[in-house]
C-alpha cells in the first residue's frame, strides 16, 4: 500500500502511531422518531416529483430520511468529505466505501450504516444502527482534516469486513473471526476494524 510522502505524510503517520490500539470506542446513543417512509436518497421529492437537495447534503450519499434528520441535528452544516488521492487509490477494489458502508453490524438482520462526513474542519466517522425505524448513532472516530494546499480532505477510506472473515489482531497477536459484519477504517498502511460487541463498537488494529 502506498505511503504519504513528505512532511505532511510524516505528520499523519506520527499521529497515527500515537493512537490507542484495541480501544473501546466512546459512543453516544441518539434515537430519532420513527418515520412512515424512508427516502431512497438525500434528495427530497416535492409534490410535483421534482427532486431537491438540501444545502448541507449531497446526492452522492444515499441515506434514509431519519438518518438525515439525525445528522442535521447532531452535526449542523455537515457535508460529504473530499478524499485525498491516496485514500481513493487505496480504496480501489475494496467492498463498498470509501464514504459509506451498509451492512448488519449487530446481527439483528437489519441494515445498518457507517459513514464519514466533514463537519467544519474535522472528519467524523460513525456507525448508525437501525432499530425498528429509529437509529442509534455511535461516533467511532474524529480527526482533523488534512489541509491539501488550502482544501481540507479526508485521508481515510471505509470498507466492509463481512461476517466470518478471519483477521489478525496486532494488539493480541492472534487471529480471530468476525461474528458480524464490521466496518474497517483505513489510513495509509494502517487499518482499524470496528466490531460491535457488548452493545458498543470496539476497535481492533487489523493491518
Amino acid at each position: 500500500m502506498k505511503l504519504f510522502t513528505g512532511i505532511p505524510g510524516v505528520l499523519l503517520l506520527l499521529a497515527l502511531a500515537c493512537s490507542p490500539k484495541n480501544e473501546e470506542v466512546q459512543t453516544s446513543h441518539i434515537e430519532t422518531e420513527k418515520a412512515d417512509s424512508v427516502a431512497d436518497s438525500i434528495a427530497t421529492t416535492v409534490k410535483d416529483g421534482t427532486a431537491t437537495a438540501r444545502p448541507h447534503e449531497t446526492p452522492a450519499l444515499p441515506l434514509p430520511q431519519p438518518v438525515l434528520q439525525l445528522l442535521a441535528s447532531r452535526y449542523p452544516g455537515w457535508k460529504e468529505p473530499v478524499l485525498l488521492d491516496i485514500a481513493k487509490e487505496n480504496a480501489s477494489g475494496k467492498a463498498q466505501g470509501p464514504l459509506t458502508v451498509q451492512a448488519d453490524f449487530n446481527g439483528d438482520t437489519l441494515q445498518d450504516i457507517a459513514l464519514q462526513i466533514q463537519h467544519g474542519q474535522d472528519v467524523v466517522i460513525m456507525a448508525l444502527l437501525q432499530d425498528s425505524g429509529s437509529w442509534q448513532l455511535h461516533e467511532l472516530k474524529k480527526d482533523i482534516l488534512f489541509n491539501d494546499r488550502g482544501t481540507y480532505k479526508s485521508p481515510y477510506h471505509l470498507y466492509l469486513t463481512q461476517t466470518g472473515e478471519q483477521l489478525y489482531n496486532y494488539d493480541s497477536n492472534k487471529n480471530f473471526t468476525t461474528e458480524h459484519d464490521a466496518v474497517s477504517v483505513s489510513i495509509s498502511n494502517s487499518t482499524i476494524t470496528y466490531l460491535y460487541e457488548g452493545n458498543k463498537f470496539k476497535a481492533y488494529e487489523t493491518e
